[in-house]
């Protein structure tokens, strides 16, 4: 059976983009534009990808982790990284220069950082502002690690190596970490599972004099003691409300939501909602959930796979005042099959449309989309 997704938009290709790893430990992405309407494309990027320095395809390492995919606008280029079996952090990356396609290349990234080995399931992301790409891992000794590289003047840097945790003097982490950029703050982000159980954030600011030191903040104890998380949390930026959200499932089986807001005074406190209670008619969690926002529509969402196998979304619109949690049962809003791994989603804006992909337990790849104008209808159909 295939694995877990990611998905994410290329705005300067106008295409989408989900990608796996399958049993055998070959990555695969399947991705569509809008040139080619509701057609998609699948190929298996192990078979594709060729060496940074050219030879011949088909010499990829297999992927032994979840994939993190994303695009690099200012680079006009796609990056996809993973785990391999020997420890170390490989990427596949292709790019578009003068309209044509470089194909996929593949790199060993731990080698060339110098750094420990992994042993979880990376993340990583562009921060355009900086021209710079970020993978952050944890290593067997419970520390979250961060490979980072820049390109300056149109030169690559090379990748670069720093222990988070023994910078911030963090404690270890039980579980995969998850980072993400703040544009309106100049901020990075990284947030993980302690071994206690709770929340933790690791963060830095870039100013005018340069990169800043980064800190540790105990998000659970910040927002009071709340519930403990069963999963990896995950968090994203709601730049019109110019505020941080991260969102778990607890040990309730509940999804919470740490949050907050900076006003023009400064930062407000860590502040947490019970979304499961708060939104009417939510089941249970029994996995991992996601959020984003989508500025366009001023609104944010979660997904995840309920204890009945479905796919749920909770959503809210940003007013004068917040008008609290909704609740919408994709699964049985659209007649889908059941949902066998968590669900990934975002918005493709210039589609204005949602999109969610999960696997079914009979094999198939589902994808739930409607129109950005007409939440109550959503669609379904089969990809792969």
């Amino acid at each position: 059976m295939a694995n877990q997704f990611c998905g994410y938009i290329w705005k300067g290709d106008s295409s989408k983009h989900f990608i796996y790893r399958d049993a055998d430990g070959h990555v695969h992405e399947l991705w569509s534009s809008q040139s080619r309407s509701s057609r998609w494309e699948d190929g298996d990027l192990n078979r594709a990808a060729t060496a940074e320095n050219g030879g011949r395809k088909g010499l990829a390492p297999n992927a032994a982790s979840q994939l993190a995919g994303y695009a690099w606008e200012g680079n006009s280029s796609q990056h996809i990284d993973y785990r391999g079996a020997d420890g170390h952090i490989h990427e596949l990356w292709g790019s578009v220069k003068h309209n044509k396609w470089s194909g996929w290349k593949y790199f060993d990234v731990t080698q060339d950082a110098k750094a420990p080995n992994a042993a979880g399931e990376p993340c990583s992301y562009a921060w355009e502002q900086d021209s710079s790409q970020h993978i952050i891992y944890r290593s067997a000794d419970g520390h979250i690690h961060e490979l980072w590289g820049r390109e300056v003047n149109g030169r690559w840097s090379g990748w670069q190596h720093v222990d988070l945790t023994r910078m911030a003097g963090a404690p270890l982490a039980a579980g995969n970490p998850a980072g993400y950029i703040w544009d309106g703050d100049a901020s990075h982000h990284v947030v993980y599972r302690g071994t206690d159980g709770h929340v933790h954030a690791l963060w830095r600011r870039i100013d005018g004099s340069g990169q800043e030191e980064w800190s540790h903040v105990d998000l659970t104890m910040e927002a009071g003691g709340i519930p403990v998380s069963a999963s990896d949390p995950m968090g994203y930026v709601w730049e019109g409300d110019s505020s941080q959200h991260i969102v778990y499932r607890g040990v309730d089986g509940h999804i919470h939501e740490l949050w907050r807001r900076i006003d023009g005074s400064g930062w407000e406190k860590w502040l947490h909602v019970d979304l499961t209670l708060e939104a009417d008619g939510s089941p249970e969690s029994a996995g991992d959930p996601m959020g984003y926002a989508w500025e366009g529509d001023s609104t944010q969402h979660v997904i995840y796979r309920g204890a009945d196998g479905n796919v749920h979304k909770l959503w809210g619109r940003m007013g004068t005042d917040f008008p609290g949690w909704q609740h919408v049962n994709l699964t049985a809003e659209t007649g889908a099959l059941p949902a066998s791994s968590d669900p990934v989603g975002y918005v493709w804006e210039n589609n204005s449309t949602h999109h969610v992909i999960h696997h079914c337990e009979n094999g198939d790849i589902q994808e739930l989309w409607c129109n950005s104008t007409d939440d109550s209808a959503w669609k379904k159909r089969r990809i792969a």
